[in-house]
């Protein structure tokens, strides 16, 4: 399920120091509760327009005007992460896809918390009470949970190598 390469990249993590977020994975994390505490870690990046979806204000994001010429905000987050050669953050299936298409690193909510895990920045405990919130109301699919579990699994397994060397 997941290749050699990704686990050996470590998912992109190591040099994960920005983003750009969606309105969904932003209400995705505040509601989950651990939003603040990746706003720590890295800085995250989004057009106005999707700012303005969440009703949130104030929040620790850098926020970039887009061209009323981009008439969606999905597209204002590709237009972004492409012309600040970041990674794209998102719950939108479609988004992600056309991420892909476009040779963009993409993340969901759930691998931020993996993140958040690799980093130390939470522990087993915190990150478990994180998880529980986040899937009470996202919609992940099965696939998706399972990469995700597998992913936490290999970021334990490492961090337990390194408690024994």
């Amino acid at each position: 399920m997941i290749t050699r390469h990704e686990r050996q990249s470590s998912f992109g993590f190591k040099s994960l120091k920005a983003a750009v977020i969606d309105a969904s994975s932003i209400i995705y994390m505040v509601k989950s509760g651990f939003f603040d505490l990746l706003t720590r870690d890295i800085q995250l990046h989004a057009p106005e327009s999707c700012l303005k979806e969440t009703g949130f204000s104030g929040l620790p994001i850098i926020v970039h005007q887009i061209s009323s010429s981009v008439p969606t905000a999905d597209q204002q987050l590709l237009i972004l992460a492409q012309s600040l050669q970041l990674p794209l953050v998102s719950e939108d299936r479609k988004v992600l896809l056309k991420a892909s298409r476009n040779g963009i690193t993409f993340y969901n909510s759930l691998m931020m918390l993996n993140f958040l895990l690799y980093n130390k920045s939470i522990g087993k405990k915190m990150f478990s009470a994180f998880l529980k919130q986040l899937t009470a109301f996202a919609r992940y699919s099965k696939e998706v949970l399972l990469f995700g579990n597998e992913v936490t699994r290999m970021i334990l397994e490492d961090m337990d190598i390194g408690k024994r060397l």
